[in-house]
């Protein structure tokens, strides 16, 4: 009689292992989620351009800064503090609506020319603005 009730044991442990392995199973094979589907790719607009900061004539090129030197009719050599200075020719087209002093600032419209930038418009540049203070 042992050996009949030994296979019911037997049969018994397969029964649970078969039962507590199946629910494991069952987690392996979950179904997996579908990735959502690319959206289709759309043309983006083009940036609109506003033009140059500042209005220049199509053939002029600027340059501003304070005057190293000046010799009327011949050239005007303009710098920033701590750089070294570019020097502009002058010649019988160049239209000058401030005469130029040593140190001040002014703005130059120029064409680039075989021998170096040409000064066809002498400006006055920007001035420092200062409030009057009313007196006691």
């Amino acid at each position: 009689m042992r050996a009949p009730r030994a296979w019911r044991v037997l049969a018994a442990c397969l029964v649970v292992v078969a039962f507590l392995s199946a629910p494991a199973e069952a987690a392996k094979r979950r179904k997996k989620k579908k990735a959502a589907p690319k959206p289709t790719p759309t043309a983006t607009p083009e940036p609109v351009v506003y033009g140059p900061p500042a209005p220049t004539p199509p053939p002029f090129l600027r340059a501003a800064g304070a005057t190293v030197s000046y010799q009327p009719g011949l050239y005007l050599v303009l710098a920033e503090v701590g750089m070294t200075g570019k020097v502009f020719r002058l010649d019988e087209k160049t239209e000058v609506t401030v005469v130029p002093r040593t140190g001040d600032r002014v703005r130059i419209l120029y064409v680039e020319g075989p021998d170096g930038p040409l000064a066809r418009k002498i400006l006055p540049g920007p001035y420092e603005v200062t409030t009057a203070t009313p007196a006691p």
